[in-house]
């Protein structure tokens, strides 16, 4: 019976010769880079480290710098940025017969935003390893917070505040661990949604769910004090995001009473509805049928529409929609 052939790891190692991390994540790409040079510091005692561009330095440099002996340790990591560049054209052909006998006393990193798939992938699976540096989604970003927090700064953050922040700040995870530092420090063992609202680098924008939850309510005098509170603590024009917010929870609603026979989790993945949200969303969609929500919907699309085109007192409309709201769900 055939031997298997050794299995290759899912992240760069030691026994790695070529690497490829490829998409436009750059903290995801840069976090891999720092692991891949201690991880070959630790199995080699030290390493030289060589960075080139690969739209600018000829592939010959490149692949010469590689087969060469280290002056200093005795383990080189040659990392060639803009790989897309390195390995075009001409110069390919030179990348993969490199990669079909890669040196050993050299590891070959290369880091592309854009990476056009080809028998080289391959050739690099065999001797090293490929790993996707893809945009992460909010409810991945969410997930990291909270890891990030705990184990980099041993500060807990629940899911909740995890998710208000990745709706101020976005995705990008290089940001997020800035904001993450900065808020570890004041708060003390634990971020919470205060310290979030006043210290987050978009504290002055408005967080959907901060509206949207106490729509949910059934109750009228949370849901239009809720409002009312908003409208006078947030800068000028904020009846806008605010009506937005209403917008979009009442179509979350409606599009939840109106799924027929498909699954609560796919209606909420096709409208971002993910972790503590898509519970009380859907729970508020079973308090009415998909008519009346309909209907709340398109009373929320009208406050909407005037409030952007300057008709009438976006103030009044929009505490009277919480009204709406509390007595559909009530």
């Amino acid at each position: 019976m055939a031997k298997k052939p050794p299995s290759r790891p899912k992240a760069p190692d030691p026994s790695c010769r070529v690497v490829l991390l490829k998409g436009k994540e750059a903290f995801l790409r840069s976090h891999h880079t720092s692991e891949l040079k201690e991880a070959l510091i630790q199995a080699h005692g030290g390493v030289d480290v060589f960075l080139f561009d690969g739209e600018k330095d000829e592939a010959a440099t490149i692949l010469d710098e590689c087969r060469s002996f280290g002056l200093m340790s005795e383990h080189k990591l040659v990392i060639v940025d803009n790989a897309e560049g390195f390995v075009g054209g001409a110069s390919r052909a030179l990348v993969e017969r490199y990669a079909q006998a890669p040196c050993d006393g050299a590891t070959l990193l290369l880091r592309a935003e854009t990476w056009h798939k080809g028998k080289l992938d391959k050739m690099i699976e065999a001797v090293g390893v490929i790993v996707e540096c893809k945009e992460v989604t909010g409810e991945q970003a969410m997930k990291w917070c909270r890891v990030r927090a705990k184990k980099r700064h041993e500060t807990d953050i629940d899911e909740r505040t995890a998710s208000m922040l990745v709706d101020r700040v976005g995705t990008d995870l290089a940001r997020l661990a800035s904001e993450i530092a900065k808020l570890s420090l004041a708060a003390g063992g634990r971020i919470t949604p205060e310290l979030v609202w006043e210290m987050s680098a978009s504290s002055r924008e408005i967080d959907p769910w901060t509206v949207q939850e106490p729509l949910l309510s059934g109750d009228p005098e949370r849901a239009i004090g809720s409002v009312r509170r908003i409208l006078e603590s947030a800068p000028r024009d904020a009846h806008v995001p605010v009506a937005m917010s209403a917008v979009q929870l009442a179509a979350n609603m409606h599009a939840l009473a109106a799924r027929g026979r498909t699954p609560a989790a796919e209606v909420g993945k096709a409208r971002k509805l993910w972790g503590f949200r898509l519970s009380p969303v859907e729970a508020g969609a079973k308090r009415a049928d998909a008519a009346t929500l309909r209907r709340l919907l398109d009373e929320a699309l009208e406050v909407d529409a005037k409030g952007k085109s300057g008709v009438g007192k976006p103030e009044i409309s929009l505490e009277v929609l919480a009204g709406r709201f509390a007595q559909t769900l009530r």
